[in-house]
């Protein structure tokens, strides 16, 4: 992973520095121009950058790229060799120094340009103009620009986030460091705006101000000129010397046309949409070039003419010889004016060194109010910060009389120290009364640890016996099992669990009362550890876990080994113990798990040891069974089962069925009775009578007769919603139920929850319920009964209850015992006692459905009979609900018997 790290990390600081390269070099091509070609970029800003996060040897290939390219395309000047050498030249101080990266581009700007300006007064002294002083000055000021920017970058933005995954941040800025660049923002930041703006403006102002002049020469000429004679035009047609002369003179007496130089050219002698121009100037005749930002008038023609570029030379150098021209017919020739740029160079000089000035003296203003603020306030901070740093260490180690706190003349800052003083007597005091309560504290511990381990004997162990208890013993088999599971041969590792069971224990108990069933547990746990003590500690565990439960936790011993130890429990527990001169006999049901072999999780080897001891207990106790001899041999229905049933609801393994209910005159079906069905993981479907007994033995019946009715009424909800007319749903109830919970309020709770109205519901109970416990039963059915719900007695005359009572039961229908079905009509006795059932019940205003119709005779008698409703295999055995809906929409066999 390290290496796709690193790779990583290379990948994003490639992209990132790739990405600072495109900016130099975008930021070469979107320079802003300034006067007389001098250029405003930030193209260094970005190469400094790359110095300083990535070294020297990755800004000099950057610088390298961006200045090839500049040279190449754009600029074939001194600039891009400047802007390499500037990255050379401050890399390697930077790189061997590490200093102010503003400081050593100052320096090297500073001298580039004095020796450029050495270099060029050498070579020209008189060419040496003003035009490039000032722009020696700019590019100082841009240089400071563009390295303060990159210092301010460097500082200040996380970059390391960028490409680093695991990068180490930088410590933030110092207060002197933030007052620094943020001095240098506030002073070039504008400057460089006000130079943008006002070089603009300026370049324009001389452009305007050299085309009025223009004019107004070239019109005070032809006004001179209006009284020439035909001889003076034809001597000035031949060029004549005298009569260009006489122009000069005639430009030179007006007092604001001295500086104009004029020649007379044929008007057809030249393309005036040329942009290439050659002109005589300083006595030689230079090729140059319009330049198209000048407007163009419609009778004569303004343009400012520039000599064209040289290679390894400053641009604006060759402003030294730029003219403004006017080109205007004059007689059939064109007059030329032209107006030397140097005109105007005391203007600009002037400009550019107020600037300057103002430049300087708010950089030196600053420069001072830095040193003021350094000496009045950062000093002070800084020294406050050393003497505060590790104050309450000093404190505690009674050094504070050595602390020299530092003072100063500003009030804030001298109020500051006082509060610091202040703070640290404080705090003193407070370390004393700290030393104090840690002492008390630290005799309390003490106190508290004696506390803690008698509290973790009682939580951990078993008051009784000693022995730890079921929190103890799950702790200790979780932490094996994990040991045993890391290892890296499991097979090689073992363990066991013994669930030992007392039988007989109750008797003793309930016979000599519990002091003597407390002593009889204490001789028990006594003979158990003595089993175990030929064994090491490392390898044998015991507790006792429950009212006359032990367990014991075998490790790396093999199965003789156990079985042996096995014996010894049962045939030493076997032995009368004496309870104070009372004899006592047990015995012992012993189970035993092993892992891995019975099961790989701390929760299965603690079931299969409980089933194993079940079995034990089953086969008569006082003897043990091991879980793999019982497994393949099966384990008890009632033992799966009741544990199979404590999961069985939080693990949505129950569902409902659906039987039918068909009227008896119409052959319609008029509802259906929900029964429920157990979806065993192992033994498949499994019917309700084979546990519905032992849910109600085990209280489970409560949460499960409760999710019947509340997913009874689900499925009716959902069959109005699907557009299926089932008018009702049977649900069976337990008497249960109705002991430990109020029916009423459950069922108005389901049926507010489901919105089903309470006529679509129907309560089974059975003849038993009302006998065991008729008021309480019966009360609760009037009540649910006032809610709409209707009230059926299931499985009627099993219980030979008296007809006569039915009149003051709040019941609805009767269901007739399919016992009662079965031989009708052979069996008169049955038919007899259906037809007193049918007519009492009518006579009461009870309706009757007979159950277990399972023939064609069954439907026939029953009708003879005025039987109201059907329910039996006859018509269909109970459905899940998608059958049962397929059902209901067909049209069956017994509608021709309607």
């Amino acid at each position: 992973m390290g290496i796709f790290n690193k790779l990583s990390n290379l990948h994003k600081s490639l992209i990132f520095m790739g990405a600072l390269t495109f900016l130099a070099l975008l930021g070469k091509i979107l320079c802003v121009n300034l006067i007389f070609d001098i250029k405003l970029t930030l193209s260094s800003a970005f190469l400094l950058i790359i110095l300083k996060i990535f070294g020297f040897k990755r800004a000099i290939i950057a610088a390298i790229i961006v200045n090839a390219l500049e040279f190449y395309f754009f600029d074939r000047g001194v600039l891009p060799i400047m802007g390499l050498l500037e990255i050379l030249t401050v890399g390697v101080f930077y790189k061997f120094k590490q200093k102010n990266l503003i400081l050593l581009d100052t320096l090297y700007w500073i001298l580039a340009c004095i020796a450029l300006a050495g270099y060029y007064m050498f070579l020209s002294p008189t060419n040496m103009g003003i035009e490039a002083l000032s722009s020696f000055f700019i590019y100082l000021i841009v240089g400071i620009f563009n390295s303060m920017l990159a210092d301010v970058f460097s500082t200040y933005v996380p970059y390391e986030r960028i490409y680093f995954v695991d990068g180490v941040f930088r410590r933030p800025p110092t207060l002197i460091q933030f007052m620094v660049h943020l001095s240098i923002a506030s002073i070039l930041g504008p400057f460089m705006i006000y130079l943008a703006v006002s070089s603009w403006n300026f370049e324009r102002n001389i452009e305007n101000d050299a085309k009025a002049k223009s004019h107004d020469a070239a019109q005070y000429i032809i006004n001179q000129t209006k009284t020439w004679t035909r001889e003076n035009i034809r001597d000035l047609k031949l060029k004549s010397v005298l009569q260009l002369g006489y122009l000069a003179e005639i430009t030179q007496n007006d007092a604001r046309n001295t500086n104009f130089k004029i020649s007379l050219a044929d008007a057809n002698s030249k393309f005036k949409d040329n942009n290439k121009v050659e002109h005589y100037v300083n006595n030689n005749y230079i090729m140059g070039e319009k330049l198209d930002r000048v407007n163009l008038s419609n009778s004569n023609e303004f343009y400012l003419w520039l000599p064209e570029k040289t290679y390894i030379n400053f641009g604006e150098s060759r402003w030294n010889n730029a003219a403004y021209f006017l080109e205007s017919d004059f007689y059939g020739f064109e007059i030329i004016l032209s107006l030397p740029i140097e005109f105007y160079r005391n203007e600009i000089f002037n400009n550019y060194m107020m600037q300057a000035k103002i430049l300087m003296l708010f950089t030196f203003l600053v420069g001072v109010f830095i040193f003021v603020i350094n000496k009045v306030v950062l000093k002070f901070v800084s020294k406050l910060l050393q003497v505060s740093t590790g104050l309450p260490e000093k404190l505690r180690n009674h050094q504070d009389q050595s602390v020299l706190w530092p003072g100063s003349n500003v009030f804030e800052l001298n109020e500051l120290a006082v509060n610091f003083i202040a703070m640290s007597e404080d705090l003193r005091g407070l370390i004393s009364e700290y030393k104090t309560m840690y002492d008390k504290l630290e005799r309390k511990t003490l106190l508290l640890v004696e506390s803690e381990q008698k509290l973790h004997e009682l939580a951990y162990y078993d008051v009784l016996t000693g022995l730890p208890n079921r929190f103890y013993f799950t702790d200790y088999l979780k932490n094996l099992l994990d040991e045993i599971m890391k290892r890296n041969n499991i097979d090689s590792s073992s363990a066991a669990v013994m669930l030992i069971d007392l039988d007989r224990f109750k008797q003793v108990n309930d016979t000599l009362g519990h002091l003597a069933g407390d002593l009889l547990l204490k001789a028990v746990s006594e003979r158990l550890n003595n089993v175990l003590l030929k064994y090491p500690r490392n390898k044998r565990f015991i507790a006792r876990i429950g009212g006359d439960e032990f367990v014991i936790i075998l490790n790396d011993l093999n199965n003789i080994e156990i079985m042996q130890i096995a014996q010894s429990i049962i045939s030493d527990l076997k032995s009368p113990v004496d309870l104070e001169g009372q004899e006592a006999y047990i015995g012992a049901s012993v189970g035993i798990s092993a892992f891995p072999d019975d099961a790989d999780n701390m929760v299965d080897i603690v079931k299969n040891a409980d089933l194993a001891m079940y079995a034990s207990k089953g086969s008569g106790g006082n003897n043990f069974k091991f879980y793999s001899s019982i497994k393949n041999l099966g384990i008890p229905n009632k033992m799966k089962l009741e544990h199979g049933l404590h999961k069985a609801l939080e693990n949505n393994e129950f569902l409902l069925y659906y039987q039918p209910k068909i009227n008896a005159k119409t052959g319609l079906v008029t509802g259906a009775e929900a029964l429920i069905r157990w979806k065993h993981p192992e033994d498949g479907m499994i019917m309700p009578d084979q546990f519905i007994s032992l849910a109600e033995e085990s209280g489970l019946i409560i949460p499960i007769g409760e999710w019947v009715l509340r997913r009874a009424c689900q499925q009716v909800r959902e069959w109005k919603k699907n557009g299926h007319s089932i008018d009702q749903i049977s649900v069976n109830c337990s008497i249960l139920q109705f002991q430990q919970v109020d029916m009423v309020d459950l069922v108005n709770k389901v049926l507010s929850e489901t919105g089903i109205t309470p006529s679509n519901l129907e309560l089974e109970i059975t003849e038993s319920m009302i006998m065991k416990d008729s008021d309480r039963v019966v009360g609760q059915l009037l009540r649910i009964r006032n809610l709409g719900v209707n009230v059926a007695i299931d499985d009627f005359g099993k219980g030979y209850s008296s007809l006569s009572a039915l009149r003051g039961l709040p019941v609805t229908s009767l269901k007739i015992d399919k016992s009662f079905v079965n031989n009708i009509p052979e069996d008169k006795h049955n038919v007899a006692v259906i037809e007193a059932i049918i007519k009492l019940a009518h006579n009461i205003g009870l309706d009757v459905v007979a159950e277990g119709v399972e023939t064609i005779e069954n439907v026939n008698a029953l009708k003879a009979l005025d039987c109201d409703e059907f329910q039996g295999y006859f018509f269909e055995r109970p459905l899940s609900q998608d059958m049962f809906i397929e059902f209901f929409k067909e049209k069956h066999k017994w509608l021709e018997l309607v």
